[in-house]
């Protein structure tokens, strides 16, 4: 008889401590599955604060000449779709060999054709853009294509163009030119 009570004390503590090892698992599991869940929700909340607080500058860029104007201008866009405002410290030509030059400054053609909205380059820095706002800045286009074949590189060039904002942040459009013979002074 005590053999048979031996018996059924062990196969209820094997039942036992089968049931608690998976009353375990599955609590172990619900605890991974809400810290993954908690993750989440940080990440999302990290991520709109990024958005809300931090600034973020989406740069554009585009040209235009012909039809009448006897120059082609270079017009960049600068957006700040950040949640705070955004000085902007400099523009600049970042090369291919990664060199970074000023901008050329706007001249005379491009002042008297600019839109009323576009600010000459060499102008107007720095900047404050609040949330939202933007802001253009116009060169000539030969003017960059001189810096770069000053620079040395003719045929196929790619380059960027690169905002740089008062923390150091820089944000860039990336551009081309089909360039002559390297330039030359007269």
């Amino acid at each position: 008889m005590a053999e048979i009570v031996v018996a059924l004390a062990a196969v209820a503590a094997l039942v036992l401590s089968i049931y608690n090892t998976r009353a375990q698992r599955r609590d172990a599991r619900e605890q991974q599955e809400r810290w993954q869940r908690e993750e989440e929700r940080w990440q999302r909340e990290e991520e709109r604060w990024r958005r809300e607080k931090l600034p973020n500058l989406e740069v554009q860029s585009d040209s235009r000449g012909g039809y009448g104007l006897r120059v082609q201008i270079y017009s960049l866009r600068v957006v700040n779709s950040g949640g705070s405002p955004v000085e902007i410290r400099s523009l600049r030509m970042v090369l291919p060999d990664e060199r970074r030059l000023p901008l050329p400054e706007a001249n005379e053609d491009v002042k008297a054709y600019k839109w009323e909205t576009e600010k000459p380059v060499g102008a107007g820095l720095p900047h404050v853009l609040q949330p939202g706002q933007s802001i253009r800045f116009a060169t000539e286009k030969d003017g960059l294509d001189a810096t770069l074949r000053r620079a040395g590189f003719t045929g196929w060039a790619d380059y960027r163009i690169e905002v740089e904002d008062a923390l150091g942040n820089t944000y860039s459009v990336s551009e081309w030119a089909m360039l002559g013979e390297p330039f030359t002074e007269p």
